[in-house]
C-alpha cells in the first residue's frame, strides 16, 4: 500500500502511492513488504496503473472498461495515465490501455486522504483472457476483525527498496476499528477507512506505489491500499478505503 510520508524528520514516512506526492505536509507512496511473487493468473483483477508508462499504483478491474483505484494517485491530466492488465510483470506483457475518464470521489480531502477512491474509465474495453473483473463487497461497514486478506502490488520491497518487476502478495488478517483508532487516533481513522496488518508484530503490509491496489477479503473486493505510517511496522498497520462503505457511490458512478 502507499504511505504518506510526513516531511518533519520525526514522522518520516507516512503515505503509500504516486511517489513524491504533496499533500499538505505529506507525501504519497506505497509497496508490498514481506510478500511472495505470484502470478497473474492467481490475481487476475489487478493492474498497473501508469502515468507515462511508468508504474505508479495499482487498481482493481471491476468491469472490462472500468478500473478501481486510490484518488490520491491522480495528479496529471487524463491523458497521462494508462493500465497494463494481464501480466504477472510490471513493464511488460499484458495489455496496455489508456484512460479516458478519471472520476474522483467528490468528499475526497487529499490532507486526510478520507473518501480515497478514483474510478477510472478505459479509452477500449480489456479483453486479453489473462485478465478478469473482481466481485465487489456488498455495501456496509467495516469488515469482520480476524479476517485473512490478501494484498498484491508491484511496489517497494523494503521502504527504501526497489519496485518489485513480479507481482508480490501478502495476506494479512483485518484489525478491529478500534485498535485500528488506538493505533492511529480516533479522528484519523473515519468510516471510509479500515486496518489490516500484523499488530505488535508488523513485517508484512502494503507499501510505496502499491496503493490504489486491492485488498481481497472472502473472494471479495473489500479494500483500496491508501496509506499508513511507514511501512510494516509493528504497531502501525496498512490503511485502507473501506469498499463497503464506499459502495453506494460506486454503483451510482459506473451501475455495477
Amino acid at each position: 500500500m502507499f504511505r504518506l510520508i510526513l516531511t518533519t524528520a520525526a514522522f518520516a514516512g507516512l503515505i503509500w502511492g504516486a511517489p513524491q506526492l504533496s499533500l499538505e505536509g505529506l507525501d504519497i507512496d506505497g509497496r508490498i513488504v514481506g510478500g511472495n511473487n505470484t502470478t497473474i493468473e492467481t490475481h487476475p483483477y489487478i493492474v498497473s496503473v501508469q502515468e507515462l508508462n511508468n508504474h505508479v499504483c495499482g487498481g482493481s478491474i471491476i468491469a472490462a472498461n472500468w478500473i478501481l483505484s486510490a484518488a490520491h494517485c491522480f495528479t496529471a491530466n487524463t491523458t497521462a495515465y494508462s493500465i497494463r492488465a494481464g501480466s504477472t510483470f510490471r513493464n511488460t506483457g499484458g495489455q496496455v490501455i489508456n484512460v479516458s475518464r478519471i472520476i474522483i470521489h467528490q468528499s475526497h480531502n487529499r490532507a486526510t486522504l478520507d473518501y480515497d477512491i478514483a474510478l477510472l474509465q478505459l479509452n477500449s474495453s480489456i479483453t486479453t483472457i489473462a485478465a478478469r473483473a473482481v466481485s465487489l463487497a456488498a455495501q456496509g461497514g467495516a469488515p469482520l476483525a480476524g479476517t485473512t486478506a490478501t494484498v498484491t502490488g508491484w511496489g517497494a520491497l523494503s521502504e527504501d527498496g526497489p519496485l518489485a518487476s513480479i507481482l508480490q502478495v501478502i495476506n494479512v488478517p483485518i484489525i478491529s476499528q478500534a485498535n485500528c483508532r488506538i493505533a492511529y487516533g480516533q479522528n484519523t481513522i473515519t468510516d471510509r477507512m479500515f486496518c489490516a496488518g500484523v499488530l505488535g508484530v508488523g513485517g508484512k503490509d502494503a507499501c510505496f506505489n502499491d496503493a490504489g491496489g486491492p485488498l481481497i477479503a472472502g473472494g471479495m473486493l473489500t479494500g483500496i491500499v491508501s496509506w499508513g505510517y511507514g511501512c510494516a511496522l509493528p504497531n502501525y498497520p496498512g490503511v485502507y478505503a473501506s469498499v463497503p462503505n464506499l459502495r453506494t457511490w460506486i454503483r451510482n458512478v459506473t451501475g455495477l
